[in-house]
């Protein structure tokens, strides 16, 4: 998905598609205009943030082998650890130490942790977590961010409104639908 397509969306739903037009085809703009731009900006990345930190988190794995049962690695994903599983699927217990994890296990492992999205601009694509959250509902978050950081309050909790209730149905969506049998009466 492209970071473009959810700010024209978003400056669609909050009646500021022509003074953003320009932007998205890098034409010039004025100063006020170009700061109010960078507001949607910083609005889509916190909206990508809260969604990977409440509702769908974005998880990173990596191998490692652990020496004398401590796991180390140079990333910082350590400290965020999801779980810790072997080869063959089982999930292993663990204490997180400064520097290190500690395991009770000799072999190989999967290390799973979440990770922070990385800051976007106008022309980054990303992934909408695995197709669960729409363009729509991502410009709704945005929309949302945008009028709490310009203090339209009202507009604010609309949009934001909207925004939950699409995402809420985002994470309960199923992959199929299965329908009692009908009987003709």
């Amino acid at each position: 998905m492209l970071v473009s397509n959810v700010l024209k969306t978003a400056s669609l739903m909050l009646g500021l598609e022509e003074e953003f037009a320009p932007i998205f085809v890098s034409s010039a703009v004025s100063a006020e205009t170009q700061k109010k731009f960078n507001k949607l900006l910083d609005s889509f990345n916190l909206c990508l943030s809260e969604i990977s930190t409440d509702y769908i988190p974005l998880l990173t794995s990596q191998t490692l082998t652990p020496v004398g049962g401590k796991l180390y690695s140079n990333s910082t994903d350590m400290k965020r650890i999801y779980e810790i599983r072997t080869k063959s699927g089982k999930k292993l217990k663990y204490k997180l130490f400064e520097g290190f994890v500690s395991i009770d296990f000799a072999g190989p492992v999967e290390v799973t942790s979440f990770v922070a999205p990385q800051i976007l601009t106008l022309n980054s694509t990303f992934s909408s977590f695995g197709g669960k959250v729409s363009e729509k509902c991502l410009a709704m978050g945005t929309s949302a961010e945008y009028c709490f950081l310009a203090a339209l309050y009202n507009d604010a909790e609309i949009w934001d409104n909207r925004f939950r209730q699409a995402l809420n149905r985002a994470c309960s969506k199923k992959d199929s639908l299965i329908l009692p049998e009908r009987r003709w009466l």
